[in-house]
């Protein structure tokens, strides 16, 4: 009897083991959002363009729809449906290649560098109508970088301030001098805001930690996961540094500089310097796992260094990575071996337009001013929408309870 109930637990055993392995397998390999009230480029602090919509945000009685906001450079703020790519409203801002931020029923959004406007201001808009709630302003003109935490917009400007700026209110709570103008979006992990080469008390400003480069520039958002921030300085290095001390923990030299912020996911950092190949490096060591040459080589097109220099972050959910090149083309590549699965022409180059993922369907912006909504496991076009300039921002996802009542 003892010998048949030993048994049955076994196989109990074994049968719960079975359901954990394959509960584990199963849920989502890219990280959500680093707090429920958090607001980040590129959907967490992963940087994996992953926004995970819908899942248990929404309020009763409240209309299920799903919004892309993108910007149109120099020209609109667009709301669209995502289902549809209708035009749900249009804001003018002046910015050309911010993306808006969305969360608590508010958007926010910097109207940037180049803005054709004498003053820029840091708006907060109503995500459901697009009408002003509050707009702030700077000493110089804000980089349309930004991050919402805890309350607080941290925004970068080019009197080369980060700023702290109450989200409610607009009333600006800090401000301290950055080394360089932060023309990246802040990173905010474990009340530190990663900005450039340094990190900032989140609650004061007060200087942790900065890091010296041959060429002190970070072109693209700190990544930080599980205590580790990555970076990519424009000297040509990928560096892994100890997100508390700043310390290296290791560097690799590349053939180009980094001109996008990099994403992280199952132990891999992926890159593509300047557009021009997408590299895969595992994140303890620095190894390069591989190298796929995607887009236009810019030594063949003299003259156009600017226009083919590629700032777009790929995207990584399920084992794929995706990545909207300057050869007008959407790639879609195993994310272990870098094989390709997929690609898509579209009418025009992407710049700096970093796809969104969010319920199986990617979005991304061209140079000839279109916004593309594609399926994610086929590259099939669902549908596309011309605005009124080019798109070089990377478009936004939000519904439910981040888009408010």
């Amino acid at each position: 009897m003892d010998s048949k109930l030993a048994t049955v637990a076994l196989l109990l055993c074994l049968v719960a083991s079975n359901i954990l392995l394959v509960a584990e397998k199963n849920q989502p390999e890219t990280p959500r959002k680093a707090q429920d009230n958090t607001a980040t480029f590129r959907g967490s602090l992963a940087r994996t363009g992953y926004f995970p919509c819908g899942l248990g945000k929404w309020q009763a009685g409240e209309e299920r729809k799903t919004v892309v906001y993108i910007v149109a450079d120099y020209k609109y703020l667009y709301a669209l449906d995502a289902e549809t790519g209708k035009e749900l409203w249009k804001v003018e801002t002046g910015c050309e290649s911010g993306s808006p931020y969305v969360i608590d029923g508010a958007l926010y959004i910097g109207s940037g560098i180049r803005s054709r406007s004498a003053e820029t201001h840091l708006y907060a808009l109503n995500a459901r109508t697009g009408k002003e709630i509050w707009k702030a302003k700077s000493g110089g003109q804000f980089t349309e970088s930004l991050v919402v935490a805890g309350g607080v917009v941290y925004a970068g400007s080019m009197d080369h301030y980060l700023y702290a700026i109450d989200a409610k209110s607009g009333k600006e709570l800090w401000k301290a001098r950055s080394v360089e103008a932060p023309f990246s979006p802040p990173t905010v992990y474990d009340g530190a805001v990663y900005v450039g080469s340094q990190a900032l008390d989140a609650k004061t400003g007060k200087k942790f930690w900065g890091v010296a480069a041959e060429r002190l520039v970070i072109s693209g958002s700190p990544t930080v996961v599980d205590g580790v921030a990555y970076v990519g300085p424009v000297d040509g290095y990928l560096q892994a540094l100890d997100a508390k001390s700043g310390k290296e923990i290791w560097k690799v030299k590349l053939e180009e500089r980094i001109t996008s912020s990099l994403a992280f996911t199952r132990g891999v950092v992926y890159t593509s310097p300047n557009g021009k190949y997408l590299y895969a490096f595992e994140a303890r060591t620095g190894k390069n796992l591989w190298k796929v040459k995607v887009g236009v080589d810019e030594q063949k097109h003299p003259g156009y260094y600017f226009y083919f220099a590629n700032h777009s972050c790929p995207v990584i959910v399920d084992g794929v990575v995706y990545y909207g090149a300057n050869d007008r083309r959407i790639y879609a590549l195993d994310a272990r071996t870098g094989k390709e699965k997929w690609k898509t022409q579209v009418r025009g180059v992407i710049l700096g337009s970093s796809p969104a993922l969010a319920n199986g369907v990617l979005y991304v912006g061209d140079s000839d001013g279109y916004l593309y909504a594609l399926n994610a496991k086929t590259g099939k076009m669902r549908w596309e929408v011309k605005t009124e300039a080019q798109i070089s921002s990377s478009p936004s996802v939000a519904s439910g309870c981040d888009i408010g009542t």
